[in-house]
């Protein structure tokens, strides 16, 4: 009886804070059950794993088997258009020492640069520039004019961005936009040399300081304009040669908030979840195919290491010769793939995952090596066979290179594409390591400078670079090694022999 009492008295007690509460929020939008408005949207906009819930060949889940969200994916891009409020993931909160980027396939954030005091390439600001005096971000599901993610830098909510942005997305309130002109390498001396796309401009949704804040005129009565415009031109890194500093951003024209999502809404790319999902079937379905088309080893490149297994093997050969199903050796399944299917591949490693390596390690290495080669050649490099290296292939036409793809494979074996798969990872750091644009693979984000989240990627590196005064921090991303140095390309030229664990499985 005793005990029934006392939990009838806890019962009241906790039916009375509830009550309490429930008043308290009534009665003001700042204070929630949970204590404080910030914690409460935080709680709401927790990621919420939903695109890697898939098959299990191209799902992604972490050490202890539960699924990762993808960031750019599994948020919706628009809160309430009439508000002009969006939903946002923060890649680098203001302040921040170390510059974050998204990688679209695996929707992880990784740490791309290192801030530092810096002087004003355009000599228009004096002093130092040096950590973000705003909050920089995405707009999820959107790509910009020039195909990447929508960018967005967010006043207020310094402390708040800065606790939850690795798990939450967060809403804001658009009151502008600018032009973002880039130059991609070099000085860019004309004006057609110069790369522009929109950049959205954003308050927390809700914040005190910024309830009157409508306009860019408001918020520069707010923020000191003079450094925000000099970190915009200058803080997300320079172009340089040899030993020399040139500009690689500038601000542009200034847009109203309304004008900024019109803009967004007619110039850019917005994935619709239909279109999202029949992207995602195609790609797996490419992915499955090349995967069994490419993996194997043909009956002519299997080595044969006795004079048994050498007849064995002629024997083969000729039955599969009359049969006319003589299996085609590497080089040629590829060539022909990478003709029939090289741009799609290509769209597809942008956006969608081509495997999960804890379902299949070799199958992860495997397309981890090929998109390398895809990768390289689309930055404009074409592997010689007769030279064994890689060479410059400018454009000289609209969608056309120096050197056709007939052209490039006609001389090939399967030992030249082994050779250009095995360089082409060298290739990539050489460029990387002069200033150009590369690309560096990255598993975990390891190390006590990263964000520790599980990209298994290939991620961009813009071949840009900070001017600081200490040469280690400008080098910083250089550092960040460009591929496992465990892994290699398992050679199945004709004259090489190929061992495996899994049977005819390689990669």
């Amino acid at each position: 009886m005793r005990q029934m009492f006392f939990k009838f008295i806890f019962f009241l007690i906790l039916t009375s804070l509830v009550i309490g509460c429930s008043m308290k929020t009534n009665s003001s939008d700042d204070e929630l059950i949970f204590g404080s408005k910030d914690y409460a949207d935080a709680f709401v906009s927790q990621l919420n794993p939903r695109w890697f819930k898939t098959t299990d060949r191209f799902s992604l889940i972490n050490s202890e088997n539960q699924t990762l969200p993808n960031r750019f994916f599994d948020v919706s891009p628009f809160n309430d258009i009439k508000k002009k409020t969006m939903n946002i993931i923060v890649t680098t909160p203001e302040d921040s020492l170390y510059y974050n980027k998204l990688n679209i396939s695996s929707g992880q954030i990784y740490v791309d640069k290192k801030f530092c005091p810096q002087e004003d390439e355009y000599k228009k600001f004096n002093g130092d520039i040096f950590r973000p005096p705003f909050s920089i971000g995405v707009v999820p599901r959107i790509l910009d004019q020039l195909n990447k993610p929508q960018k967005v830098i967010v006043f207020g909510g310094k402390n708040y961005f800065k606790k939850y942005y690795l798990t939450h997305y967060f809403d804001v309130r658009v009151v502008g936009g600018y032009i973002e002109q880039v130059c991609p390498h070099g000085g860019c001396l004309t004006s057609d040399q110069w790369l522009s796309r929109l950049v959205l401009v954003a308050v927390q949704n809700g914040h005190k300081e910024y309830a009157q804040v409508q306009t860019l005129t408001d918020l520069k009565k707010v923020h000191d304009w003079v450094y925000i415009k000099a970190f915009i031109q200058n803080g997300l890194g320079k172009n340089k040669i040899s030993d020399k500093y040139f500009p690689s951003y500038r601000m542009g024209s200034e847009v109203s908030s309304g004008q900024a999502i019109s803009f967004l809404e007619k110039n850019s790319t917005i994935f619709s979840l239909r279109k999202l999902q029949s992207m995602r079937l195609s790609c797996y379905k490419l992915y499955d195919f090349l995967w069994k088309d490419l993996s194997y080893i043909s009956s002519t490149e299997k080595p044969a290491k006795t004079k048994e297994d050498i007849r064995k093997k002629a024997i083969k050969i000729r039955d599969s010769k009359n049969r006319k199903r003589l299996e085609k050796p590497f080089h040629r399944r590829f060539i022909r793939n990478y003709k029939r299917f090289g741009d799609q591949y290509t769209t597809c490693t942008k956006y969608i995952k081509p495997t999960n390596i804890n379902k299949d390690p070799q199958r992860h290495w495997f397309f981890a090596y090929l998109t390398a080669f895809h990768k390289l050649h689309d930055l404009g490099y074409a592997f010689n066979c007769r030279g064994n290296n890689w060479q410059n292939n400018p454009l000289v036409s609209k969608g056309k290179r120096f050197i056709s793809l007939k052209e490039q494979f006609a001389p090939c074996s399967s030992i030249d594409i082994d050779k250009a798969m095995a360089s082409a990872i060298k290739m990539l750091d050489i460029l990387r390591s002069k200033r150009r644009i590369s690309y560096r693979y990255i598993d975990y984000d390891k190390g006590s400078t990263g964000t520790h989240h599980k990209v298994y990627s290939w991620v961009d590196s813009d071949g840009k670079v900070n001017s600081c005064k200490d040469q280690s921090d400008s080098n910083f991303d250089l550092r960040k090694s460009i591929f496992p140095k465990d892994i290699s390309w398992k050679k199945r030229g004709m004259n090489e022999k190929a061992t495996t664990n899994m049977g005819d499985i390689i990669y």
